[in-house]
């Protein structure tokens, strides 16, 4: 049986297993999901198919909760996006707020708004310089959230681009983008003394970037503050291993928390902000790659308390070979 499922409003197809086109003595159903109709339409491939009521019911059936499944699916992807760029839009709107503080400076006439900003900057030098560098890290936010959708969410025949790369350069690179955040909460990054600048790997650029890009968002939420997060390097063994004192993560949930949509228990006793899609991502990027998950290695031994909140020692292990 040939079948496809369309949007009655604008034809879009939401489910389909041919490409023909329907024919006019085809079986269909319209079906009402979430105040929007669908249309089921069959295409019988054979004589039992074509005489059997039975068969037809069945499929309608099946085909009906699918596309049920599907069009949730879809939702809820579509949802998490959307919170995601409505969050970057709060924070640009609260970051000119704080700038500009009472100061009214917009105004319709572009001219007179520029001229406006010009007078306002002139004595906020230092303030100025670190918007700038706000905006281009909401530019890299914005652009890694796009990249992300695309490559881990929409796109089913993403292929790797391997480059031989500088892993401390690379790892600077995306960290730049975070640096103010990690000067706000006092969280110094120190290298290994024998962490060579051409140590190399084999990495997609784009794929690690979305890695990096997530893990040092978690990075930053999560650290506690007035620390250091230590960055080492075995060459030899291909491993990155990066520590911290962070939220505390247990092992039994580990696995759990690489799922998209899920926090750590202990999440919101350091930050209440998160969606639960960063470690899915940083999985499905290592994936892509053919590269085994990051491995968490935490050390309840090692402990420091901040602000009546317990933070452990916790070790991120990324291995750059299959």
């Amino acid at each position: 049986m040939k079948y496809r499922v369309f949007n009655i409003e604008d034809s879009s197809v939401i489910i389909s297993n041919h490409e023909d086109i329907i024919v006019a003595n085809s079986y269909p159903k319209d079906i009402l999901i979430d105040g929007y109709y669908f249309k089921i339409v069959l295409t019988p491939e054979n004589d039992d198919e074509k005489k059997s009521k039975r068969i037809r019911a069945s499929y309608f059936s099946i085909l009906e909760s699918v596309t049920r499944n599907s069009l949730k699916e879809q939702k809820e992807k579509i949802d998490k996006y959307s919170h995601i760029i409505k969050t970057i839009s709060i924070k640009l709107s609260q970051k000119i707020d704080e700038y500009f503080d009472k100061e009214k400076w917009y105004t319709n006439n572009y001219l007179d708004a520029l001229q406006n900003i010009e007078l306002y900057q002139t004595g906020k030098l230092a303030e100025t310089n670190k918007l700038i560098h706000y905006f281009n890290k909401m530019s890299v936010d914005l652009k890694n959230h796009i990249d992300g959708w695309d490559i881990i969410y929409t796109s089913d025949n993403f292929v790797p681009a391997f480059k031989n790369t500088s892993l401390k350069k690379a790892l600077l690179r995306q960290l730049a983008s975070f640096q103010e955040e990690f000067n706000d909460i006092n969280i110094n990054f120190k290298f290994s003394d024998h962490f060579l600048e051409d140590y190399q790997v084999s990495i997609d650029k784009k794929l690690f970037s979305l890695i990096m890009y997530n893990f040092f968002a978690n990075a930053a939420k999560y650290s506690k503050p007035y620390e250091e997060i230590r960055v080492n390097y075995s060459d030899l063994e291909k491993t990155l291993d990066i520590s911290m004192y962070s939220a505390r993560i247990e092992r039994s949930e580990i696995e759990n928390i690489f799922c998209d949509g899920i926090r750590g228990i202990h999440a919101n006793k350091v930050s209440s902000s998160g969606n639960g899609s960063g470690m899915f991502v940083i999985k499905k990027s290592l994936e892509l790659m053919s590269l085994q998950n990051m491995y968490i290695d935490p050390d309840y031994a090692k402990s420091k308390e901040y602000d009546g909140t317990k933070y452990y020692e916790n070790h991120f292990k990324f291995k750059f070979c299959n």
